[in-house]
């Protein structure tokens, strides 16, 4: 986990194969790094959840 108040995008972030990643920070606002990688603030964490178990994939 790394603390801050802007995420950056790491190395190990874009090689992780993943199809979508999503960072969790302490902000306010949601906003893309990448064209696979999403940042959401951690008060949405059970609304983004909530879409991933309905099958609904969030950028």
């Amino acid at each position: 986990m790394r603390r801050g108040r802007r995420s950056r995008c790491t190395s190990r972030w874009r090689i992780s194969g993943l199809e979508h990643f999503w960072v969790i920070y302490p902000g306010k606002g949601r906003y893309a790094l990448t064209e696979r990688i999403t940042v959401v603030p951690a008060r949405e964490i059970t609304t983004l959840v909530a879409d991933l178990k309905a099958g609904r994939l969030l950028r």
